[in-house]
């Protein structure tokens, strides 16, 4: 691999138009590298090992540095209804588009300077202690943003756990929402999460992704009941501009 295709695809995954979601029962051939952020009861048919082609996979970080890198020709299956991949193809974007990215590494360092003069925003949600679960603690990003960049860290505190959630994915049945697990947990008794969950930066469409949700899961792990402390979540990104 060149220097400059290094950068180019490193370029490329800080642009959601390369992005793609599947989720539901699904069968899908990868037709180029895939680069995956973050994927729940998918699994591989490769034959080549029983645990890893036969029981489900869970991959449940974000950033454009902390994927899994999946090769070209590969089959990954959804198991069941709540299966999804979130990941981006950015080798069709880069072909797609060969005149901006024929000098990769100039675009990508470009972009990694004008971070800092986009648009901040910042959203936050609190369910106050003994309060009921219902209605849904959601905190919703800016109306006016089609493409965002959430810049580390999206937070949870207090034995929940936040999920990056937006619209009905087209064409699914039953429907289904767009939702990644944005936080990585210690165990599935939800006892112990880490404050932060987003490593880096991670690219997003607005149409696919409008909020963030603190789950209704306690301490106990028991799903839905009140807690007895404050809880909350929030995020940080930037509003990317057409241009990008």
């Amino acid at each position: 691999m060149s220097k400059n295709y290094y950068f180019a695809r490193k370029a490329a995954l800080l642009d959601p138009s390369c992005q793609i979601y599947k989720c539901g029962q699904f069968d899908w051939l990868t037709p180029s590298a895939f680069f995956m952020f973050n994927g729940w009861f998918y699994r591989f048919d490769a034959g080549t090992n029983p645990i890893l082609s036969s029981h489900p996979n869970f991959h449940r970080n974000l950033g454009v540095e902390r994927y899994t890198l999946i090769p070209a020709g590969t089959r990954i299956l959804g198991t069941n209804e709540n299966s999804f991949i979130f990941g981006a193809l950015p080798d069709a974007l880069i072909a797609g588009d060969a005149a901006r990215y024929g000098d990769g590494e100039a675009l990508y360092w470009t972009r990694m300077s004008r971070i800092e003069t986009l648009t901040f925003f910042q959203v936050g949600a609190m369910r106050a202690p003994n309060s009921p679960v219902l209605p849904d603690c959601k905190a919703h990003f800016p109306p006016d943003q089609g493409r965002g960049l959430l810049l580390s860290a999206i937070t949870s505190h207090g034995g929940c756990w936040t999920s990056l959630e937006g619209s009905t994915v087209p064409g699914t049945n039953p429907p289904r929402d767009y939702i990644v697990n944005t936080l990585d947990e210690i165990n599935d008794g939800h006892e112990i999460r880490f404050t932060s969950g987003v490593d880096g930066l991670q690219p997003f469409k607005r149409e696919w992704f409008d909020h963030i949700y603190l789950g209704a899961g306690n301490r106990g792990d028991t799903y839905g009941l009140p807690h007895t402390e404050a809880t909350w979540c929030g995020a940080q990104g930037f509003i990317l501009p057409a241009d990008w």
